[in-house]
């Protein structure tokens, strides 16, 4: 087994996929058996755990691998737009159709095509999709040519999705042919025997690319970061060591280096502040979302589980500004 791990480990490291949790490296044991198939994969897990990585992982490691990935992020993409960029379409089709145009899943024929945020479709796209995984065909919008598909599907979410299927947000049909294998992906703060090796691997990284010479984390810094709850997971700790690695003058990063415990980001970090009034507290967790995403209104949304409309106007009420 040990064996087994450690090879998986450094497959997976190529991909920058790092883990030493035991049970996550299971899933991912059996989630190899699947790679050299066409079933369909499922990756749940919250944002910033790394769904895409491990996508390109699969697609990379399948007979499929020399022909396209393609990625559409479907959290991204207002309504109107998503059918065109998935079906693609016929110039003359609507307004702006000044030419003809290829979806992604004409692109990724004979590939791989990973739909992140899958839940974001609504139902009668959720119908759509159904279809064309049943039928392996699609038609651009505005055109009468079927085209035929060879291709192996990968989608993802960061939300629940059988509760958006029991409350009949998510149809029960398309859940069930998407879902031939799941992979979930834990949060962060349930891997921290994961957090010592992912910092060093960005080390490794960051060094490099700013001509530093930082060799590791202080024992005191290690052990706050592995006590935080990372709400952004793997990409906000991955942001936090690119700018200890670019600011530090030291060899090793002490707590002051690391902008989630410093003195200068405390009022954008509400787990390091003391008793406030709930309104303020709300406010700088927003700020603090916000900056986790870099400003992505729709990712923050999704991280904090509410509607884009509902976070717009929880921003008003706090004169957030755009």
């Amino acid at each position: 087994m040990l064996k087994r791990h450690q090879l998986l480990q450094n497959k997976l490291r190529q991909f920058g996929f790092i883990t030493q949790n035991a049970a996550l490296l299971n899933q991912l044991e059996m989630m190899e058996r699947i790679v050299p198939t066409d079933i369909s994969v499922l990756i749940t897990g919250e944002s910033g755990t790394g769904k895409n990585i491990l996508a390109e992982y699969i697609h990379k490691n399948s007979p499929r691998k020399n022909n396209n990935f393609i990625t559409l992020d479907v959290g991204c993409l207002s309504p109107q737009i998503i059918e065109s960029e998935l079906f693609g379409h016929v110039k003359g089709s609507f307004t702006s159709a000044v030419s003809d145009h290829k979806g992604a899943f004409e692109r990724a024929q004979n590939g791989t095509i990973f739909l992140d945020e899958i839940t974001e479709l609504d139902l009668n796209l959720q119908k759509k999709l159904l279809r064309v995984l049943e039928d392996k065909v699609i038609r651009r919008l505005g055109g009468e040519r079927e085209i035929r598909l060879d291709l192996r599907i990968i989608t993802a979410t960061n939300k629940d999705i059988r509760q958006l299927v029991k409350s009949g947000k998510f149809r029960q049909d398309l859940y069930y042919r998407l879902n031939e294998t799941t992979v979930h992906l834990p949060p962060l703060r349930e891997r921290p025997e994961d957090i010592g090796p992912i910092c060093q691997f960005f080390l490794d990284i960051y060094n490099k690319q700013y001509a530093k010479k930082i060799s590791s984390v202080s024992t005191a810094a290690m052990s706050l970061m592995q006590d935080y709850s990372w709400p952004g997971n793997i990409r906000e700790l991955r942001n936090v060591i690119k700018s200890a690695t670019a600011l530090s003058k030291r060899e090793v990063l002490w707590i002051e280096d690391l902008n989630i415990f410093s003195k200068s980001t405390a009022d954008t970090n509400p787990q390091f502040n003391g008793i406030k009034p709930l309104d303020t507290l709300e406010k700088e967790y927003l700020l603090y979302a916000l900056k986790i995403f870099d400003g992505n209104k729709t990712k923050t949304a999704q991280a904090l589980d509410i509607s884009r409309p509902r976070l717009q106007r929880i921003l008003e009420r706090h004169k957030i500004a755009e």
